[in-house]
C-alpha cells in the first residue's frame, strides 16, 4: 500500500481543516485521532468569530484573526459545497457590554452607546449598561462544522483513524521516520502535529517545547426562544451566543487546572449570574446541559511552523482555533509546499 504524503495527528478543527486543504492540494492524507473527531475541544466550543473582541486582549493576534475572518465566507461556501452539510455560519454581529461607568476600562478603544441606541441593538438589556455593536462579528455551530469537515475530508480521499492515540514518534536526528498510533505503526513522507491542549504530552520526548498548556473552559446551554438574541452578547467574564435552532450557549470560564474536565455547579451558577446582569430574562431560561473543554493555551501567537525536516506543527490557538482555521490551513499548505 502506498504510504501517504501526510499523516495529521489530531482531528480537531485545525487538523481536519489542514487535512482537507492538503487533500485539495493533491496530497494523500491520513488523520489519526486519540478519541473521536472533534471530541477533544473543537465540538465543545461556542464557535464565535470575533477578531475585534480578541484584539482587546491581544493586539498581536488581531491581524491574523481579521485575515482569517475575511476568508470565512468563501471557506464556508466551499466546505458546505464539498460536504453537502450546513455549518451554521451567520454574520450576527456582536454587542460588547459593561456597566456604563466601567465600559472604557473593560473595552479600551471601543466607543460606547447608551439608552435607545443600545436598546435597538438588543431588547431586554439590564439598566445601567453601555455597549458597542461590532458588525463584523460572526459565528458557526461547532458540531455542525466538525461534521462537515469530516465529510469533506472523506470525500476528498482523506483516511481518518479514530481511537488511535499516538504513543511513539520514531525519528533519526531531525527527521521523523514514523509513528505508532493505537496498535499500528504508520509511516508517511511528512507529518503534521495538530494536537491542541495535549501537545506537550507528545512533544516531551522530542526535546521540543512549544509552550502549550491546557486551559479549562466550562459552558452552559440554555433553552431559549428562537431569535431571543439579535447578536452575540459579550460582557465581563461571560458571553451569550445563540444558534439557529434556538440554543443559547453561555460561557466560559478560564481555569489553569491541568486536564480536569469536571463541571462545577459553582462555575455554572457564576456564569448564569454574570449573564443575567447583561440580560435579566436569562434567569428564566432552563438549563439543558453543561460541559467543560480544554483550550490549547500558549503565551503569544499560535505555532504554525516546521518543527523538523519533515514535520509541521499547528498548535496553541487557545480560544481561536475555529476563527483561525481557514488561515491556518492556508499557511500550512504553503509550508507543506516548501518542505515537499
Amino acid at each position: 500500500m502506498t504510504k501517504p504524503d501526510w499523516i495529521v495527528i489530531g482531528a480537531g478543527v485545525i487538523g481536519l481543516s489542514a487535512a482537507w486543504a492538503l487533500a485539495q492540494d493533491g496530497q494523500r492524507v491520513e488523520v489519526v485521532e486519540a478519541s473521536r473527531v472533534g471530541d477533544g475541544t473543537s465540538s465543545k466550543a461556542a464557535g464565535m468569530l470575533l477578531p475585534e473582541v480578541e484584539s482587546v486582549h491581544s493586539s498581536q493576534l488581531f491581524p491574523m484573526a481579521a485575515e482569517s475572518l475575511a476568508l470565512y465566507p468563501a471557506w464556508v461556501s466551499a466546505l458546505e459545497g464539498a460536504s453537502g452539510q450546513a455549518v451554521g455560519y451567520a454574520a450576527t454581529g456582536c454587542l460588547v457590554l459593561a456597566e456604563a461607568k466601567a465600559f472604557s476600562k473593560t473595552w479600551p478603544g471601543l466607543p460606547a452607546s447608551l439608552g435607545s441606541d443600545l436598546a435597538a441593538a438588543q431588547s431586554g438589556l439590564a439598566a445601567g449598561l453601555a455597549g458597542c455593536y461590532l458588525p463584523n462579528g460572526a459565528q458557526v455551530d461547532p458540531p455542525l462544522l466538525m461534521a462537515a469537515l469530516q465529510t469533506a475530508c472523506l470525500k476528498a480521499g482523506v483516511t481518518i483513524r479514530e481511537h488511535a492515540a499516538v504513543t511513539e514518534i520514531r525519528r533519526v536526528a531531525d527527521r521523523w521516520l514514523g509513528i505508532t498510533a493505537g496498535q499500528d505503526r504508520l509511516v508517511a513522507n511528512h507529518y503534521l502535529l495538530a494536537t491542541g491542549a495535549w501537545t506537550s504530552e507528545l512533544t516531551a520526548e522530542l526535546d521540543v517545547d512549544l509552550g502549550i498548556f491546557p486551559v479549562k473552559g466550562q459552558m452552559v446551554e440554555l433553552k431559549a426562544p428562537v431569535d431571543a438574541l439579535s447578536a452575540i452578547l459579550f460582557g465581563p467574564g461571560v458571553y451569550l451566543c445563540q444558534k439557529q435552532d434556538g440554543r443559547v450557549l453561555v460561557g466560559a470560564t478560564s481555569e489553569r487546572v491541568g486536564f480536569d474536565l469536571a463541571v462545577s455547579e459553582q462555575a455554572v451558577a457564576d456564569l448564569l449570574t454574570r449573564a443575567a446582569k447583561l440580560l435579566p430574562v436569562v434567569a428564566s431560561w432552563p438549563i439543558q446541559r453543561s460541559w467543560a473543554g480544554l483550550r490549547p493555551g500558549r503565551e503569544g501567537l499560535p505555532v504554525i511552523e516546521a518543527i523538523s525536516q519533515n514535520a509541521l506543527a499547528a498548535v496553541g490557538h487557545y480560544r481561536n482555533g475555529i476563527l483561525l482555521a481557514p488561515l491556518t490551513a492556508a499557511r500550512l499548505c504553503e509550508l507543506a509546499r516548501q518542505i515537499a
